[in-house]
C-alpha cells in the first residue's frame, strides 16, 4: 500500500497536483490541510482533503480511515495545539483507537513514534518553516515506512533527519 502524504500547500496546488502527477501509481493521497482554494478530489481516486486553519472550503475537519488493516487518524493539527506538542493529539488519537496520525500546521516534516502510535507530519509542499528540515516536503508511506521527499525535485531527504556531527569548537581551531 502506497500513501503520498502531504500538508499546508497554501494557494500552491499546481505543487500538489505535480507530486500527484509524479506518483500515479499511489493507492490513496492524502492532504492534511491548508489547501487554501479547492482541488477537484473528485477526479483523483482516493483523494482525501482536511480542513486547515486556512480553509474557507467544505473539507471535514478530521477523517479517520481504515486502511490496509490500520487506523488513520487525519487532522491539520491547530485544534489540537501540535505547535506546543502531540500531547493533545497523542490523546485524541487514543480513543481513536489509531494506528497512525496524520497531521499538518506546523510545516516541520516528522515521524514519531508514542507507545504504539506512529505520528507524521509531512511538512509544507510549498513554505517550509525552521526546525532541522528546510525544504518543501512530503512523505510516501509504504509498507508501514515512512520516507520524505522535496517536494519540488522528488528526490528522498531522509537523509536530512541523520543528526549531523558536530566537531568542537576547540577541534575546528587547534585541529585536536
Amino acid at each position: 500500500m502506497k500513501i503520498i502524504i502531504m500538508s499546508d500547500s497554501h494557494l500552491k496546488n499546481d505543487t500538489v497536483m505535480s507530486i500527484i502527477a509524479h506518483h500515479p501509481d499511489a493507492d490513496y493521497y492524502i492532504h492534511c490541510g491548508d489547501v487554501g482554494k479547492p482541488i477537484d478530489q473528485k477526479s483523483i481516486p482516493h483523494f482525501y482533503i482536511v480542513k486547515g486553519n486556512n480553509d474557507y472550503s467544505d473539507f471535514p475537519k478530521e477523517l479517520l480511515l481504515t486502511i490496509d488493516h490500520k487506523q488513520f487518524f487525519i487532522t491539520h493539527g491547530d485544534t489540537y495545539q501540535v505547535d506546543f506538542g502531540l500531547e493533545k493529539l497523542h490523546h485524541a488519537a487514543q480513543k481513536k483507537q489509531a494506528d497512525y496520525v496524520l497531521y499538518g500546521h506546523t510545516h516541520h516534516p516528522c515521524k514519531q513514534v508514542i507507545g504504539s502510535i506512529t505520528f507524521i507530519n509531512p511538512g509544507s509542499v510549498t513554505f517550509p518553516r525552521g526546525g532541522q528540515i528546510f525544504v518543501p516536503s512530503y512523505c510516501i508511506l509504504e509498507n508501514d515506512e515512512a520516507h520524505f521527499y522535496h517536494a519540488k525535485t522528488f528526490e528522498t531527504i531522509d537523509h536530512l533527519f541523520e543528526p549531523k556531527k558536530r566537531t568542537s569548537l576547540f577541534k575546528r581551531l587547534f585541529g585536536k
